[in-house]
């Protein structure tokens, strides 16, 4: 099969999306099929297993400069990187004449289908911001039952399938090079939350809550993005006696040392899937989030759920997180895990590809 992935930002950032779909063109070459990523120029070149294939494009921290055009156009700035290089999307699938197309954004998704390429769209946002566009391609993919069930209701062709996980290995050396390269007393304990710093992901929410924590502790906020000039002044400004850190661009190996070296993962976002959820639960990291149905579908009881909007419960929450431990090896963390393994979630990806085929012959 020709399996052509878009995405702009494929190349620019890694983020939650990011991560999934290298995961996803990985074992799809690895299962013999020709696969292809159309994404904006950027630092990842073909990795030899598929093929990275790089155009001219605006990226998303441009548009977060400028609020106004956001504003007037109602659209989010990762829609907008989209937009700016659908002309070369058109172009590279053109070429390409793939069997089946996967995409995100509404401008990634309009251009396969106006060309009339098999299209599947994958959506981890609010699904009134698209709900157009879900009418109009083959399948809708999702990651949670609750927006499954909602897509469903009002007939649109939609399919259940989780992000995965990795099975993470951190060496006792890289705990203690990142205690020391950033000085990190073994008594602190170490709230961790991982995100790119949109407003919707809510950290100043997350910084109020720390605030009000007496114990010594460290608050590890790993990301970039246009909210980071704002967060660092609400930090500065915190009464606080214990110390906010701020990361970006950190390698791999580091974000991986901050899962195992966190006592407890937390993110208040209202993003609907969130796969630094998962990656801390693979750490065994209990995870401090809302109330969503999104939420406890993904973390069943292995989450603490609080009103992130209340700090003084949201401290409360983070503090018993710090408490508490999951048994990596009980039967219930084990059989949860095993919804996420990779392997699964390709082949489901592929039995879906192989009925939209089927049904456009």
């Amino acid at each position: 099969m020709r399996i052509c992935v878009v995405c702009s930002g494929f190349s620019s950032i890694l983020g939650g999306l990011e991560t999934v779909y290298k995961n996803l063109c990985r074992l799809w070459t690895e299962k013999g099929h020709e696969v292809f990523v159309v994404s904006g120029f950027g630092t990842i070149a073909s990795s030899g297993e598929y093929k990275v294939l790089k155009i001219p494009f605006i990226p998303r921290k441009f548009f977060d400069q400028f609020h106004l055009i956001t504003k007037i156009l109602r659209l989010d700035s990762y829609e907008l990187e989209g937009l700016s290089c659908a002309p070369f999307i058109a172009l590279r699938l053109i070429k390409l004449r793939p069997d089946i197309v996967l995409s995100s954004t509404i401008f990634e998704t309009v251009t396969p289908l106006k060309l009339g390429f098999a299209c599947l769209m994958v959506s981890q946002v609010p699904i009134q911001n698209r709900l157009k566009i879900f009418k109009s391609v083959d399948r809708v993919i999702v990651n949670d039952s609750h927006s499954y069930e909602q897509l469903k209701e009002i007939g649109i062709k939609t399919e259940l399938i989780m992000n995965g996980i990795r099975i993470p290995t951190v060496r006792k050396a890289v705990i203690q090079n990142l205690r020391a390269k950033y000085s990190i007393p073994n008594k602190s304990k170490v709230i961790l939350t991982v995100a790119r710093l949109q407003k919707f992901k809510q950290i100043h929410l997350l910084i109020e809550a720390f605030s009000l924590i007496k114990q010594p502790a460290l608050l590890v906020i790993i990301g970039d993005g246009p909210e980071l000039s704002a967060l660092r002044k609400q930090a500065s400004q915190c009464n606080s006696q214990n110390k906010i850190l701020f990361l970006k661009n950190i390698p791999q190996q580091e974000l991986d040392g901050f899962y195992q070296l966190c006592d407890v993962f937390t993110l208040p976002s209202l993003d609907v899937f969130g796969i630094v959820f998962l990656e801390a639960l693979s750490f065994g990291k209990i995870v401090v989030t809302n109330s969503s149905p999104e939420r406890r579908f993904i973390l069943d009881k292995f989450g603490i759920f609080t009103d992130v909007e209340d700090p003084i419960e949201y401290s409360k929450s983070l503090l018993q997180a710090i408490q508490t431990r999951i048994d990596v090896k009980s039967a219930d963390y084990e059989r949860h895990m095993q919804k996420f393994d990779w392997n699964d979630i390709a082949s489901q990806y592929i039995r879906v590809f192989q009925e939209v085929l089927a049904r456009a012959k």
